[in-house]
């Protein structure tokens, strides 16, 4: 889990296209957020994009402030890392407070919502799975990112793809 979390900030899916194919890996994200969606309808927007063929990895980070690109070729990567992360405090938060408001242990005018503050939580850890993909070059230089699903875009995070 450490690992993931040295990959910057989680991007929000604008694609995700996996070819096998061909081999190509095509990801695009973007900051996540309303403000971030609203600059993306705009063609304002920071995208960070993976994309993988046969031949070489490149990661690609633009924003307003400039561009960045790092490719490695596929001969040159000794290792490559993936998985996915759920926010499992948010489960446990809702549960605390769902049981909490159904067996009464608040006062009775507080249990419809604290029930419904348990149902938001749990709603919450299923939306905020974070995905994540990353390799190691034979250079020791590491590049990845990691995403999770779009609610805005609708493009789903799934480990098998």
């Amino acid at each position: 889990m450490l690992k993931a979390l040295t990959l910057g900030p989680s991007l929000v899916l604008k694609k995700f296209h996996c070819d096998p194919q061909t081999g190509v890996v095509d990801i695009q994200g973007r900051a996540p957020g309303l403000w971030a969606w609203l600059l993306a309808l705009m063609k304002i927007d920071a995208t960070t994009t993976l994309y993988a063929d046969p031949h070489h990895v490149n990661v690609r980070m633009a924003s307003l402030f400039g561009e960045t690109n790092e490719t490695v070729p596929t001969t040159n990567i000794a290792s490559l890392e993936y998985g996915f992360m759920k926010p499992v405090q948010l489960l446990i938060l809702g549960a605390i407070f769902f049981l909490g408001g159904f067996f009464g242990m608040f006062q009775a005018g507080w249990m419809g919502l604290f029930m419904l503050a348990g149902i938001v939580f749990g709603v919450l850890y299923f939306l905020n799975k974070r995905m994540y993909i990353a390799l190691v070059s034979n250079g020791a230089s590491r590049m990845g990112l990691q995403f999770k699903r779009s609610v805005i875009e609708n493009v789903p995070v799934d480990i098998v793809r």
